[in-house]
């Protein structure tokens, strides 16, 4: 976990709550990923599908994803515990979701960061041993019929 200066490095300036960097600027790549990497939580709201690429961000960085999407499909639903992975949050009660989440604690806050440091890599291509390649054979693997001679 960053300490509190890394964390305030990474913010850049831009106005923070204890636990949430926030700011509407447009960022580089390399500032956009320490930004995750030093925030306990993450956006990830829906995008122009109901999935969203800044989930796999989050999680490959070891920030909480928060999924501000109401009809998100997650993948691999019967292999991955994603309670324990990520928040969801209902689009139509965004503006209570800095005070929720300023309410949770630093336990579930490290909890769910092991979770989440525990199971990453299950989202990245070149993982070995249960990549998200592996994963998603296993899903498909799992919906085709079994057919026996």
């Amino acid at each position: 976990m960053p300490t509190k200066q890394q964390r305030r490095a990474a913010a850049g300036g831009r106005r923070r709550l204890p636990t949430v960097i926030y700011s509407n600027a447009s960022v580089g790549s390399g500032q956009y990923h320490a930004e995750m990497a030093a925030s306990d939580f993450c956006l990830a709201p829906m995008g122009s599908t109901s999935w969203t690429l800044r989930l796999y961000d989050a999680l490959l960085l070891g920030c909480i994803p928060i999924l501000l999407s109401d009809h998100v499909a997650l993948p691999w639903a019967g292999r991955v515990e994603w309670r324990a992975l990520v928040l969801k949050w209902p689009q139509a009660e965004a503006a209570r979701l800095p005070t929720y989440l300023l309410s949770i604690g630093q336990s579930e806050v490290r909890a769910r960061r092991r979770a989440i440091l525990a199971q990453r890599h299950r989202f990245e291509w070149r993982a070995e041993g249960g990549g998200a390649f592996d994963e998603l054979i296993a899903s498909l693997a799992a919906k085709v019929p079994v057919v026996r001679s």
